[in-house]
């Protein structure tokens, strides 16, 4: 994780409380995301990234989109955040797109299934987000299929 992504992942840790959120570094297996978290019993994985500004691809390790998707179409969540300085802003995808979002034109292709401001009120709807009773599995797969 580069020191840019360390630092957002610490603005994660402290302005977004769950139950449990571990930084994974995992040398043995490649392509496993950046956070684990589980909160009122949902589980997932974000993969973080961290732009200038917004970026016409987002590059991603070898292996990692394989492993998003196949994580999220067995029924997992997984997300990539990206965060661009420029705007303040942290632009969510589902996992299921990392494939699409690694090419040229990726982020133009496939838009962001969220985006929030990282100040106290886009913490907020991230929360809500992630763990709102509305949300589940199958909303966000009807998502993928027509976003």
């Amino acid at each position: 994780m580069s020191k840019k992504e360390s630092w957002f992942w610490g603005k994660i840790r402290d302005n977004l409380k769950l139950d449990f959120m571990k930084r994974v570094e995992n040398k043995v297996e490649p392509g496993w995301p950046d956070v684990h978290y589980l909160h009122k019993a949902l589980s997932g994985w974000i993969e973080l990234k961290y732009e200038a500004k917004f970026p016409r691809k987002i590059d991603f390790e070898p292996g990692q989109p394989i492993w998003l998707d196949n994580y999220f179409r067995n029924g997992g969540c997984c997300y990539v955040w990206l965060y661009v300085e420029k705007d303040n802003t942290i632009y969510i995808w589902l996992g299921c797109h990392a494939k699409e979002l690694n090419e040229l034109g990726g982020t133009e292709k496939v838009k962001p299934f969220a985006q929030v401001q990282m100040n106290a009120r886009g913490w907020l709807e991230l929360y809500q987000l992630l763990f709102s009773t509305e949300n589940s599995n199958v909303e966000l797969l009807t998502y993928q299929n027509n976003p």
